[in-house]
């Protein structure tokens, strides 16, 4: 049995599937997919030829100018820069654990991949680039998407990002809500019998 207590806050998620035939998202996916290319291309090379790890605030000095960079919105770009961060420090975490337990791993594990030359990458959006007004979420303008959603004006959006599917495009908007917190009684308990025949 459960108390109700005080409200706690947490993270849900609405998927919102676009059609395929949308030039417009799949030319700034392809554009994502180009940055995360350019700045893996400085990365793999510092690292291969000096054994450098070229970081988020370094690759974003080298190519906060470069035409991929500018054509998608700026805060958009950093989260391309950001996610091909995470992808390196998940690769030298792999190779730590690696040296310790060769026997745990298949192989070697490989430096991050390019993507594929005409492959498209996830778009992501702040809460600061997206709105909601009469229950239409309006992407930037660079991006010029409104989407109609079931959630509210005043609902908190935490970020939004954009998925290529192949047949299509998903829309993730994540928002956050309250929802009463449960306290477990351990006065009462239940059980179920499964059965032997299963």
């Amino acid at each position: 049995m459960y108390n109700m207590v005080e409200m706690s806050k947490t993270n849900r998620v609405e998927l919102i599937y676009i059609r395929a035939d949308n030039d417009n998202l799949s030319y700034y996916c392809h554009v994502a997919k180009n940055l995360y290319n350019e700045a893996n291309y400085i990365v793999r090379q510092a690292f291969i030829n000096n054994g450098f790890w070229t970081r988020y605030y370094d690759l974003w000095e080298l190519l906060k100018n470069s035409d991929n960079y500018n054509i998608l919105p700026s805060q958009t770009s950093q989260h391309v820069l950001r996610n091909l961060d995470k992808s390196w420090k998940s690769f030298f975490k792999a190779i730590k654990a690696w040296k310790k337990n060769k026997s745990s791993f298949s192989g070697r594990p490989n430096l991050p991949r390019y993507k594929d030359k005409d492959g498209e990458f996830t778009l992501f959006f702040t809460n600061q680039q997206i709105r909601i007004k009469d229950n239409v979420i309006k992407l930037p303008n660079k991006i010029g998407l409104e989407v109609k959603t079931r959630l509210t004006d005043d609902t908190k959006i935490n970020g939004a990002r954009i998925v290529p599917q192949g047949i299509g495009y998903k829309l993730e908007i994540i928002y956050e809500i309250e929802v009463p917190e449960k306290k477990e009684s351990k006065n009462r308990m239940m059980s179920i019998d499964l059965g032997v025949n299963n």
